[in-house]
């Protein structure tokens, strides 16, 4: 998200810009501390995943918490996109996960991943690509 639509948001909620960004942040943090702190079968792990992120997430969806976000509305899903444990993106700049893509446990994820990318580390790199066919025998 750029200042420009920051601004835009603070504008119409009535706030300064960094009382938004507050307001943001907290939200964040209320969706992933219910999203973390208990248990969720799979389908309520893609609802709130969802509504943190604003948006529904890519059919294949699958996460396995705990997960962090900065901000969480600036983040894009693709399809079938797994996130493992402890992941944590810092998306003030916006994110997006293309499809089929594997994001490692712990990885913090500062940029957007590519289509068919395995990521792992601090900050993410790609760890190797997924040749096209071969994502359901990994």
């Amino acid at each position: 998200m750029s200042y420009k639509e920051i601004e835009k948001r603070a504008a119409e909620m009535g706030l300064p810009v960094y009382q938004y960004q507050r307001v943001a942040v907290q939200r964040a943090m209320r969706l992933t501390t219910e999203l973390n702190y208990q248990y969720h079968e799979p389908e309520e792990v893609v609802r709130l995943f969802s509504e943190l992120i604003g948006k529904p997430v890519g059919e294949g969806f699958c996460l396995f918490p705990p997960f962090y976000a900065d901000y969480g509305q600036n983040i894009t899903i693709g399809k079938n996109v797994f996130l493992n444990t402890g992941c944590h993106f810092q998306d003030q700049g916006g994110i997006t996960i293309g499809d089929g893509a594997i994001v490692a446990a712990g990885a913090v994820v500062t940029k957007d991943v590519p289509t068919m990318a395995v990521v792992g580390d601090v900050p993410v790199k790609i760890i190797k690509t997924i040749p096209l066919g071969e994502e359901a025998n990994e």
